[in-house]
């Protein structure tokens, strides 16, 4: 690994999502809501998969939420 190389973060925060597509946050949350990107909790954070992001904007993402926390 060359030392100027970025790690790019798997799951993004709904403000860097709204950012990386070029909306507003409440988009990204009506999208949430509509099933068409899949939420993922983290602890107290939640976030959405680089890979879900890259499969909605390829029109292929089925989302389904997640819950990582312990019960």
């Amino acid at each position: 690994m060359k030392h100027n190389d970025e790690i790019q973060p798997q799951a993004l925060s709904i403000l860097d999502t709204a950012r990386s597509l070029s909306i507003g946050k409440s988009s990204v949350y009506n999208l949430i809501k509509k099933g068409k990107l899949p939420l993922f909790k983290i602890g107290a954070r939640s976030v959405i998969r680089r890979e879900d992001i890259n499969a909605f904007l390829a029109g292929g993402c089925k989302a389904e939420r997640k819950d990582n926390r312990a019960a």
